[in-house]
């Protein structure tokens, strides 16, 4: 092997252009320096989130900002050496039926506690992907709306559900918000083209509604594992009955107000251009 092959490796490595759609699913640029590229583009996507909720969705930022705070206090309180963190975090934070007739405030609360990273991240990034989209369609405060409906939905069926099968058991998170918000959106836009979680599967927003919904179900009625599936599944119908009465009006009443100030818009281009027209010409006769 000659001594110098690793230099010429290295030297095509870095000169050969790596198309990136098939890893990230992005086609808008090239990895044209091997990994630094790449991962420069995968350390910006966080920001670029981040900038396009607080921009499209007014009010996002800050469901996502007191969400991870509770969950760091979560963290903080798991490794206190006193119970008395964790007792309130526990006491406030979360919904138990036999604890609601003290504490009602934590009907609204248990929407802002995770208890894991992931639970945290991922409905994070769920509602950071469908909240802009909605608020396309509608006016911000419409999405706030539909979070928190879906949300107060989701927590009175986990609490009916509690009382009859689990009157002890604690509930937090807040899917049933962007479970909900997701239906709104896949109700009002169901032929979108998602990529959720950076994969290449690129399905409609309705599709990827249908498989969760679906799974949703199977579990709720299984009974698998320790999680509020009827809070998800009472979030998502509310979500699409509210996008059924409410958020389909809006959106046809946005839609025509930005037909309307289109046509004001061209029609003004146009006057603008006639008065240019009539005055070159009467420079010109003149």
């Amino acid at each position: 092997m000659p001594d110098d092959w690793f230099a010429q490796w290295k030297e095509r490595w870095q000169t050969t252009k790596w198309t990136a759609k098939e890893i990230t699913g992005y086609n808008q640029w090239r990895w044209k320096f091997g990994a630094a590229s790449y991962w420069e583009e995968v350390k910006g996507r966080p920001r670029r989130w981040w900038q396009k909720l607080q921009d499209e969705c007014p009010g996002a930022q800050h469901i996502v900002l007191c969400n991870a705070a509770v969950l760091a206090a979560w963290k903080v309180a798991a490794y206190s050496r006193s119970r008395k963190p964790y007792n309130f975090l526990l006491n406030w934070t979360t919904q138990c039926w036999a604890h609601i007739t003290t504490r009602p405030v934590s009907l609204f609360l248990a929407w802002f506690s995770h208890s894991t990273f992931l639970h945290c991240g991922m409905n994070m990034y769920l509602l950071g992907a469908v909240g802009p989209a909605l608020a396309h369609l509608v006016d911000g405060p419409e999405v706030l709306t539909t979070y928190a409906l879906s949300g107060l939905c989701g927590s009175l069926a986990m609490l009916a559900y509690q009382a009859k099968y689990a009157p002890k058991s604690y509930c937090m998170g807040a899917s049933a918000c962007v479970l909900g918000t997701w239906a709104a959106y896949a109700t009002l836009k169901p032929n979108a083209q998602l990529k959720l979680f950076g994969s290449n599967i690129t399905l409609t927003a309705q599709q990827y509604f249908i498989l969760f919904f679906a799974a949703d179900i199977a579990w709720c009625l299984a009974g698998v594992g320790r999680i509020a599936w009827p809070a998800h599944v009472a979030g998502a119908l509310a979500g699409y009955v509210w996008a059924q009465c409410r958020l389909k009006g809006v959106a046809e009443e946005k839609r025509k107000r930005w037909i309307k100030a289109r046509k004001l818009r061209a029609q003004q281009s146009v006057d603008k251009w006639r008065q240019k027209k009539a005055a070159w010409k009467a420079w010109w006769g003149g």
